[in-house]
């Protein structure tokens, strides 16, 4: 027998915003967003959880266990590339169900104190 209220897929999608992303950012926005459309294709009962991260916020969810329906568009004023690269502190915070770095091994933050 099968459950049909059962999510049998989950998303999980960490984008880099950084300024080195700067040169790609329009093939980023327009991948993202066929991605996301190509998933909807006999995936309705998928939910992403979907972050990015750059040295100015180094862990912004958009969507959290969401149905894909309601995972934003990327466009340019979401995904604008900026700042340095602190992907130990998003992928720690991710990890660890989010909330601030004292969460996370103390030495993912030794490492982001040691580049400063």
């Amino acid at each position: 027998m099968t459950n049909s209220s059962t999510t049998n897929l989950h998303i999980y999608f960490l984008l880099d915003r950084s300024g080195s992303m700067t040169s790609v950012a329009s093939n980023v926005i327009g991948g993202f967003n066929s991605f996301v459309a190509s998933q909807k294709t006999g995936g309705e009962d998928a939910l992403m959880t979907f972050a990015q991260f750059d040295g100015e916020k180094s862990h912004e969810v958009l969507a959290n266990a969401a149905a894909l329906d309601a995972v934003p568009r990327l466009d340019e004023t979401v995904f604008l590339p900026r700042g340095g690269t602190p992907p130990y502190d998003a992928r720690c915070r991710w990890r660890f169900g989010g909330g601030d770095a004292s969460a996370c091994p103390s030495t993912t933050r030794r490492r982001r104190r040691d580049r400063s």
